[in-house]
């Protein structure tokens, strides 16, 4: 039952590799839920509206929040950092102490100090990237070394395994949090960018490949970075890199800063800086960009500000889109304004300010000028308290970009042929599936003859191409070169027409 489980989840993953609904599961939680049975609770963006989702595994989210589900919108995993659940709410093997669980009793305390990415050429494998926290009394907590875990969710019949764990792949002191990516322009792999640490301008660009993760290069740009409690994030189309920073006490000495810069997908280069900094203003608070990339959105503990990235002087543009409203929860606390994050609804979503809360705020046209963006306040109401925490992810839903100087690796995702033929079921049948060494292709009373056929992973990337002569109407080819997992296996007549269907491989290596 398990295996038949199993391979319905990875004919799931296949059959939507392209979907790109890996962000659909937003987790919440905190350590004083206010029934004991739970802990936490999901959003689930498969479901218009989204739905709200109770689960019973208590595992506390402060701060680090990450998670990922597959292209249809499967949930696949999920950490608080200091350990890693599958989708049934059981600790993945091997996938307990990512950091000191004494230490971080209800999560690793960093915002943005997690992330899972896909790993480049691995099906159903992930990386999940974070550090380990050092505190230095004049600058305070910072990330040495960077680490890395492998993830492989083919493990264990679909429950999953870490089989690498807290690797480091970078000792440079970095600051602590703000860890956010998205795809490289190439298709296949994914920029891992880090801001820089106190006193410094070097961003820290990383590639994640096939091969692993590596610094890509270091970027001296802009003023020295004075970093705090606040986040880091890329607009939807990749064009912009945002941050925001808040330093000091409320009430006593702080600062607070915005950070932004055009990003190159390609080469990974920062460019045309915008900053500023409100000395003796500064509020904590968040960041996050509209779906159309046109607006960025701060959040500042009692108000909204909008941004024009359309605009030639982009720090004039700004517009109070919200002042706190003044409402206090059934305890009798304020709900302000903190982190922010743009869901696959297009909506943003606001999290409460230095408290853990039952409650979310809502922008809920972020595509829209001023005040028409239409903050609702108090918004959403959790089944549960959440420490304001927000899920972090990188950017989905971003392809290669043809013609661009990186655009060398030939991947287009699962080809569109001219013409996908209606067939009746059981015209063309492989066999067996799972497959293992060798496929048979079969073609039952076919009123075209099968020429050619292609294998691609669930990344799009073609691993196998076949051709046969025109009378061949049954034929085997050799799999012992591909690795177990889930495959797209096309079989076309050699004119634009393709039969698509799923293959699972198992028992290769």
């Amino acid at each position: 039952m398990m295996k038949a489980i199993f391979f319905l989840f990875l004919q799931l993953l296949a059959s939507s590799a392209f979907a790109q609904k890996e962000d659909y599961f937003w987790f919440f939680g905190s350590k004083t839920p206010p029934d004991s049975i739970y802990s936490t609770c999901t959003i689930d963006f498969n479901n218009s509206p989204p739905q709200i989702n109770l689960r019973y595994e208590f595992v506390g989210f402060n701060m680090t929040n990450a998670s990922i589900s597959d292209s249809l919108g499967n949930l696949i995993c999920y950490t608080n950092g200091t350990v890693l659940l599958n989708s049934n709410g059981e600790v993945i093997e091997n996938g307990n102490d990512l950091h000191s669980p004494t230490s971080f009793p209800f999560g690793f305390t960093a915002l943005q100090g997690g992330i899972i990415f896909p790993f480049p050429g691995h099906v159903s494998k992930f990386l999940f990237i974070s550090g380990t926290m050092i505190f230095e009394a004049l600058s305070g907590s910072h990330l040495n070394p960077l680490t890395y875990s492998t993830i492989d969710m083919a493990a264990n019949n679909g429950a999953g395994k870490v089989t690498d764990k807290n690797i480091p792949f970078n000792f440079d002191t970095l600051q602590f949090g703000k860890l956010q990516g998205l795809p490289h322009a190439n298709g296949r792999d994914w920029w891992l960018v880090v801001p820089p640490d106190k006193d410094k301008n070097e961003f820290y660009k990383f590639l994640i490949t096939p091969d692993g993760v590596t610094l890509h290069d270091k970027q001296a740009l802009g003023n020295l970075a004075y970093p705090g409690l606040g986040q880091a994030v890329f607009s939807p189309d990749g064009q912009w890199y945002g941050i925001y920073d808040w330093f000091g006490n409320v009430g006593g000495s702080e600062s607070s800063s915005i950070q932004l810069f055009r990003f190159d997908r390609c080469s990974g280069q920062l460019s045309d800086p915008v900053q500023v900094v409100y000395e003796n203003l500064g509020l904590p608070g968040g960041i996050a960009f509209s779906a159309n990339s046109r607006f960025m959105y701060v959040s500042a503990w009692d108000k909204i500000h909008q941004f024009d990235l359309w605009t030639p002087d982009i720090l004039a543009s700004k517009i109070t889109v919200a002042e706190y409203d003044g409402f206090l929860d059934e305890r009798g606390l304020p709900t302000r304004f903190f982190t922010m994050k743009l869901a696959p609804d297009n909506k943003i979503y606001v999290s409460v300010s230095n408290l853990d809360s039952r409650y979310l705020h809502v922008i809920d046209q972020p595509d829209s000028l001023g005040i028409a963006c239409n903050v609702l306040q108090h918004n959403v109401i959790l089944p549960i308290y959440n420490l304001f925490s927000i899920p972090n992810h990188p950017v989905f839903r971003l392809g290669k970009m043809p013609g661009s100087p990186c655009d060398t690796l030939g991947i287009d995702g699962p080809p569109v042929a001219t013409k996908e033929l209606e067939l009746p079921v059981g015209e063309i049948v492989i066999s067996p599936n799972p497959a293992s060494g060798s496929l048979h292709i079969n073609s039952v009373n076919c009123t075209w003859q099968p020429r050619e056929v292609v294998i691609f992973d669930a990344l799009g990337r073609e691993v196998l191409r076949r051709a046969h002569p025109a009378t061949v109407r049954s034929f085997t080819i050799r799999l012992s070169e591909l690795a177990d997992g889930v495959y797209f296996c096309r079989v076309g007549d050699g004119r634009g027409h393709w039969k698509t269907l799923q293959l699972s491989i198992l028992g290769n290596r």
